[in-house]
């Protein structure tokens, strides 16, 4: 496996026979403001799904159409940003799943994404795909625990809270 003391960009491919194993061992690895690319092929498993983002990256996608670059999130996410930011391009995201942030939970750090794809991912609360709110709205009970108390005032209560929220925010459906 290769240093990335003087690098500032990375190669992983999906069978893990690039500069680095996996998407997280790439991150530890990397400087702040480096780069990542992703081969085409199905990234899946420990290290390429609960991604932790402490700083700023620009993770590329260098599939094709013939072979995609996808990240299986298989009932996981993909990233979780703590601080710093992921500048994402030419990247599926599947399968996750997760109380907020389906696929990307933005905990603190922004997203930005060019042409990439998400399918299949849901969330119990915000974001089925990407969750930006966290920290700046109430932080409700799953939506499976408050249908469970099948009490309709409270789920009431609930729908007005979060529409007064989401409406301060600019939020409109």
């Amino acid at each position: 496996m290769g240093s990335v003391a003087q690098a500032e960009t990375v190669f992983v491919a999906a069978d893990g026979s690039g500069d680095y194993a996996t998407i997280a061992d790439a991150v530890a690895a990397l400087p702040d403001g480096g780069t990542i690319e992703l081969g085409g092929g199905i990234f899946s498993g420990d290290g390429n799904r609960d991604v932790v983002l402490s700083a700023h990256y620009l993770i590329s996608g260098t599939g094709s159409a013939e072979m995609p670059t996808v990240l299986d999130c298989d009932g996981h996410r993909a990233f979780v940003l703590q601080g710093g930011s992921l500048f994402g391009i030419g990247l599926t995201i599947q399968g996750g799943q997760a109380e907020r942030g389906g696929a990307i939970l933005a905990a603190g750090g922004s997203v930005e994404l060019f042409l990439c794809r998400f399918e299949d991912n849901s969330a119990d609360q915000e974001g089925g795909a990407v969750a930006r709110f966290r920290g700046i709205t109430t932080d409700f009970p799953a939506m499976a625990a408050l249908g469970a108390t099948g009490d309709e005032g409270l789920a009431h209560a609930f729908g007005a809270c979060l529409g007064e929220e989401l409406t301060a925010l600019g939020v409109g459906l």
